[in-house]
């Protein structure tokens, strides 16, 4: 029953990461292609519910992570407008 349980949750979790990639895909800014690039690199089988893109949601801390990663401290400005 765990099992079953899990699969589901995995699954909805991997539906909430297309449906945001679909949104990110139709932003031009640097930092949404950003985005949509770490979550191409996210092994979803292992991303849980306590993680806000589980739940499609991005971070202030998330995206201040990523525009360091980037090391363009720019992008995170370039970012600014919601993907609706």
């Amino acid at each position: 029953l765990r099992n079953i349980e899990a699969e589901k949750e995995i699954e909805q979790i991997k539906k909430n990461i297309r449906k945001l990639k679909e949104k990110l895909k139709e932003k031009s800014s640097s930092f949404a292609i950003e985005i949509y690039k770490y979550l191409d690199s996210v092994e979803l089988d292992n991303l849980k519910w306590q993680n806000p893109l589980a739940s499609q949601v991005i971070t202030d801390e998330f995206v201040q992570t990523l525009s360091k990663k980037s090391g363009d401290e720019n992008v995170y400005k370039s970012f600014k407008e919601p993907l609706n």
